[in-house]
């Protein structure tokens, strides 16, 4: 069933994904000796790399493209120097976690998510930004807003974890994929946290950036699979 997943791909869609990889290869050697320049420079070029394959290949299902695009968008945004940007990058990042929400619920499910589901989310949501935003983020941080910015993404990602687990056992073992991946992009969010928050260590981006890729690269490659072997 994998193989012939793989085979459905077009020549655009291998190029893409080639290309990609290819990217992916030359971000993690400026992360690991520390270019900055030459990192924030490339970065961006990823996400527009994985939006172009997620297009080409699933033109129907502009929830994953759409996810990816706007991750693109947070990229730019946290790497400009200006503090305000960060929170624009923040909410682009809350906006790709909640297209890849509703698409898992809303497409991928076809309209059979139990109710229970959407009260996780936004029971989970509400408690998190709460928590975060107002309680933990004042403690760790001079600037709460950055705290509150922070918050406001890692609250859908985390409803995330019971969403792809739903899907996984409801729609298949390829959608396994983006569970694993989700859980890829909680331990690069808290890295993010903890090097900003309380110590930074060497070559943190190394590792910020390794574990980012694979989460995104693994929640578009879940959905993409499932469709494909349909």
């Amino acid at each position: 069933m994998l193989i012939d997943a793989f085979n459905k791909l077009n020549i655009a869609s291998v190029i893409l994904l080639i290309l990609f990889g290819i990217a992916c290869v030359v971000q993690l050697i400026f992360a690991f000796f520390e270019l900055e320049k030459y990192r924030r420079i490339e970065k961006p070029l990823l996400l527009a790399l994985l939006t172009a394959f997620a297009a080409v290949t699933l033109p129907d299902h502009p929830f994953i493209y759409a996810a990816t695009f706007v991750a693109m968008l947070g990229d730019i945004f946290v790497i400009l120097p200006n503090k305000k940007f960060f929170y624009l990058g923040a909410f682009c990042f809350f906006m790709g976690f909640l297209f890849y929400a509703l698409e898992a619920l809303v497409k991928y499910m076809g309209g059979n998510t139990p109710i229970y589901m959407f009260i996780v989310i936004f029971g989970t949501y509400i408690v998190m930004v709460i928590t975060l935003g107002f309680f933990i983020g004042p403690k760790i941080a001079e600037n709460q807003g950055e705290a509150i910015g922070i918050g406001l993404y890692l609250a859908p990602l985390i409803t995330l974890i019971p969403i792809m687990t739903h899907v996984t056992v409801k729609g298949g073992y390829f959608m396994f994929l983006s569970l694993i991946g989700v859980c890829f992009f909680l331990f690069s969010d808290s890295l993010i946290t903890y090097t900003k928050f309380v110590k930074k260590f060497k070559r943190y981006d190394f590792f910020v950036m390794g574990t980012y890729l694979i989460a995104e690269f693994l929640i578009v490659m879940g959905f993409t699979l499932s469709y494909l072997a349909r």
